[in-house]
């Protein structure tokens, strides 16, 4: 009788021992979520990255297209555009599928500079669609191996504005304060029936010039 109370209360111990030991291990400066349809979803706050630094080569982001840069300012991590009149991009470098979203909080403004969130980089080419807004209005833009095109504007955003551009095939959509910005296109949406549409690629951010002022920060990206 001892022996088999023994048993029962051994086996289970031996199984909670097992699954504790191959519990995941998750890096302290992203976070992969699984979600419906097994979908993947990623996550930064950039507070643990090296201040006044490039993004590129911090945890999973690498440059796209010239420089996005970190800000902490009291220790609250951020990120700009750091490329005098130029475009900027950064790419989260995990795999993610061709439908797919970025969005983060657009903390603050400066005129003429630009940040926000970023789809389907293509991985160091300079190539992605983007949506940034500056002081006067936001712009939904493809770059092209650093050829600007902007594809609509809208109404620039406000500080603590959180922002989200998605793809679905060739449909892009605006969403601010979690709705549909009707001031991009007249419906927040935009398709791209061009010959140099995107196929595939990296979420990520992407900018304008550069000013220390005009941060994105609490970024997310990942499959829709």
């Amino acid at each position: 009788m001892r022996k088999f109370l023994f048993i029962l209360l051994f086996v289970p111990l031996c199984w909670v021992q097992a699954q504790v030991s191959y519990m995941p291990v998750v890096s302290s400066y992203y976070d992969t979520t699984s979600v419906a349809g097994g979908a993947a979803s990623f996550s930064d706050d950039f507070d643990s990255y090296t201040d006044a630094a490039a993004l590129n080569s911090q945890g999973l982001w690498l440059t796209e297209l010239n420089n996005i840069y970190v800000t902490k300012p009291s220790g609250d991590g951020a990120v700009y555009s750091n490329s005098s009149s130029q475009e900027t991009a950064a790419y989260y470098n995990s795999v993610v599928d061709g439908n797919q979203f970025s969005a983060g909080t657009y903390e603050s403004a400066s005129s003429g500079i630009g940040i926000g969130p970023a789809v389907r980089c293509q991985g160091g080419t300079g190539t992605y669609y983007g949506w940034y807004s500056t002081t006067t209005q936001s712009y939904l833009t493809r770059q092209l191996s650093g050829v600007e095109t902007i594809l609509a504007t809208g109404t620039a955003w406000s500080a603590t504005d959180i922002v989200k551009l998605e793809i679905v095939g060739y449909e892009l959509k605006c969403y601010r304060g979690g709705v549909l910005d009707t001031s991009v296109s007249g419906d927040g949406k935009f398709t791209d029936t061009s010959g140099d549409k995107l196929d595939g690629g990296f979420v990520g951010i992407c900018g304008w010039s550069n000013n220390v002022a005009n941060r994105f920060d609490d970024w997310s990206g990942g499959d829709l």
